[in-house]
């Protein structure tokens, strides 16, 4: 056997093939051809057998690379069939090249580059059209408020009886004197709300073919936004004015003597635009610790009940408890709860608010208290937890002048842009006609 070194020293006669398939031991070659093919490595190989030099072609697993040529004891005319195959050149991870056969060429690379997802094109992550709300998406309040229709600016309301005692008459009197309540009159008005989205004309038509957020995706993901905002409006601290939002309910459930132990702004109680301090009348029911928070406890809650039950009439329904879910586990576990801690099955209405379902064909499960379910939502306003509601819904709900839709439109000339808008608008109120008829539980830990 002869090794490339031998072949560099100049040597004349190597081993060789024939066609016939015979080793014939040796041949006399000149040198400097196989000189200047040797020198150019395994492509010199090649281009020595492609010029007819097939002779020059000895052991190749020993001169160049014992696993680089499969053809180790073939006749020349297999050497010379496997150069005429069609061949590549091709890289190695060495910063070499070299003429590989075509059909398997990744055979005689050095295998050390792998293809991973940081090359440059080779990896494209699909995100999908559909996102995961990572923000508070709560409604629950204002689901479980009943929506009624506007059909007036606001309502009158009796501020002082016409008489509150002393009725009786001695036998064969004169009639008594007239007398009258006094009646005022209040504006409860309406509120707009209203968010706008939009999606450009080319992301829409990218979206029904490639990787992107649709626009109907996107409007649903604006539309639960643009309801979790409108319950955080009406869950406000009442320090905070409305503005141009909805009022609040705890506007609705504050009075004076409360604004002013707490060191609110004063004024900031006032509803619908009478002074609470000159018609204590219209305050609510208001359990506040202005020192400390303090738990929660049987005797705050039953006192929230008795305060409003002399306001509800013959009519004991139609009540609903509402607070936060931190409150709500503090709650659970009063031991007196034992007895008036339950479930219900109830169903948000539009019209009605929260309802019983008799049997259990729909609806979804709530604790209620006292017979009267428990509404949780996360945006209620927390003091350490949050603050307890007691409502009656016969006189509290959202007043609607236009029901919540969706207004669409991609007309350019009339957007002034190439879109497709879409606004979701409403006009309401937060409605109540006797706000002592319901209560609210502050200051709680």
């Amino acid at each position: 056997m002869i090794t490339a070194e031998a072949l560099k020293r100049g040597e004349r006669t190597v081993p060789c093939m024939v066609d016939t398939g015979e080793y014939t031991p040796f041949r006399n070659l000149p040198t400097e051809p196989l000189d200047r093919f040797v020198e150019l490595g395994k492509e010199g190989l090649y281009m020595a057998l492609q010029k007819g030099l097939a002779e020059l072609y000895a052991d190749g697993r020993i001169i160049f690379n014992r696993d680089f040529f499969p053809f180790w004891g073939d006749p020349i005319s297999h050497v010379r069939s496997y150069m005429t195959a069609p061949r590549v050149l091709i890289g190695d991870t060495d910063g070499t090249t070299h003429i590989v056969p075509a059909q398997h060429p990744m055979e005689y690379l050095m295998q050390k580059a792998t293809v991973t997802s940081g090359d440059t094109g080779a990896f494209n992550a699909i995100y999908g059209a559909m996102a995961t709300i990572q923000v508070a998406q709560q409604q629950n309040f204002f689901s479980a408020l009943p929506k009624r229709p506007y059909n007036r600016y606001g309502f009158r309301a009796v501020s002082t009886a016409a008489k509150s005692s002393s009725v009786g008459i001695a036998e064969g009197a004169s009639v008594p004197t007239a007398v009258e309540p006094i009646y005022v009159e209040i504006g409860v008005g309406l509120k707009e709300v209203s968010v706008v989205t939009e999606m450009s004309t080319r992301l829409e038509l990218y979206s029904t073919r490639d990787d992107t957020i649709t626009f109907g995706g996107n409007a649903q993901v604006v539309f639960t936004n643009f309801l979790n905002a409108l319950d955080t409006d009406l869950l406000q601290d009442y320090d905070t004015l409305p503005g141009y939002n909805t009022e609040t309910i705890d506007r609705v459930t504050a009075s004076t003597a409360a604004t002013t132990a707490l060191g609110y702004t004063t004024g900031d109680e006032d509803l619908y635009g009478i002074d609470r301090s000159a018609n204590s009348w219209f305050d609510s029911n208001i359990y506040y610790d202005a020192s400390a928070d303090r738990d929660i406890t049987i005797s705050l809650l039953d006192g929230m009940y008795a305060a409003c039950y002399p306001y509800w009439g013959a009519d004991l329904g139609n009540k609903i408890w509402v607070t936060k879910p931190n409150t709500y586990i503090n709650w659970s576990l009063l031991e007196g709860t034992k007895q008036r801690f339950g479930q219900e099955t109830v169903q948000f209405t539009y019209t009605q608010g929260v309802q019983p379902v008799i049997g259990q064909a729909g609806g979804f499960k709530v604790s209620h208290y006292n017979t009267w379910p428990i509404i949780l939502d996360a945006n209620v306003y927390s003091d350490t937890v949050g603050r307890v509601y007691l409502l009656d819904l016969n006189h509290t709900g959202m007043l609607v002048g236009r029901p919540i839709e969706a207004i669409q439109g991609n007309h350019p000339l009339y957007l002034q842009a190439y879109v497709n808008r879409l606004a979701f608008y409403g006009i309401m109120e937060l409605f109540c006609d006797l706000p002592k008829a319901d209560a609210q539980l502050r200051d709680l830990k």
